[in-house]
């Protein structure tokens, strides 16, 4: 909440980010290493279910009844095994995000209420911001949730590159279909959130006038 006007862009927004996931990390430290460790085990144990059904379809084929048996079992694990992991971690994450959006609120009030003076109370740009940071507040418990899940991602793209390698490495080519979406959302996520910016002035006089 800073007077003066914040820094954008990609290297800017990564330093706000930095701060900000490790006040998340700091709220409750063993919810979330088990959240994080539980996200990453599913993220194993989801694509190696393709995998082992696979081999399991060429164990049958072969006639290898011995191979199909443990193939079937490595399967029954990965499936089951993804569910009891990523279910038990949504729950968990309901409850890091609590307690995260309980910290930033807290934090909000006694950055807003800090100075000795009414100065600051009397610029329209801190307001503007304000409303801003009291809007984003809630989505900054799901930081740490996403950062998780973007880790998952990595984590089962990983394990998908590996299978397609093992099948054929032209396969590997199909991670260049995803570059434009990923560069794409990007750059339409930056447009918002500069249109946000924007747009405060007006949408804190709509808010007041309603």
């Amino acid at each position: 909440l800073r007077h003066d006007r914040p820094a954008t862009g990609g290297a800017a927004v990564t330093r706000r980010m930095g701060p900000i996931l490790r006040d998340v990390l700091r709220t409750d430290p063993r919810l979330a290493a088990s959240v994080v460790a539980m996200r990453l085990a599913a993220a194993v144990l989801t694509p190696l279910d393709a995998v082992a059904l696979g081999l399991l379809v060429d164990a049958g084929l072969r006639g290898d009844a011995r191979a199909a048996v443990a193939w079937a079992a490595l399967l029954a694990v990965c499936d089951v095994g993804g569910s009891a992991f990523n279910h038990p971690a949504g729950k968990l994450e309901l409850t890091l995000r609590e307690k995260t959006n309980f910290l930033f609120e807290r934090r909000l009030l006694r950055v807003s209420t800090a100075p000795e003076t009414l100065e600051h109370l009397e610029r329209p740009e801190f307001h503007d911001r304000l409303e801003q940071a009291r809007d984003r507040s809630s989505s900054l418990g799901d930081l740490l949730v996403r950062a998780i899940a973007l880790l998952q991602a990595v984590v089962l793209m990983g394990v998908v590159l590996f299978a397609l390698a093992s099948v054929h490495w032209v396969l590997l080519a199909l991670v260049a279909a995803a570059v434009p979406a990923i560069y794409l959302g990007g750059r339409g996520e930056a447009v918002r959130v500069r249109g946000v910016e924007r747009a405060a002035p007006s949408l804190r006089l709509a808010d007041r006038l309603f």
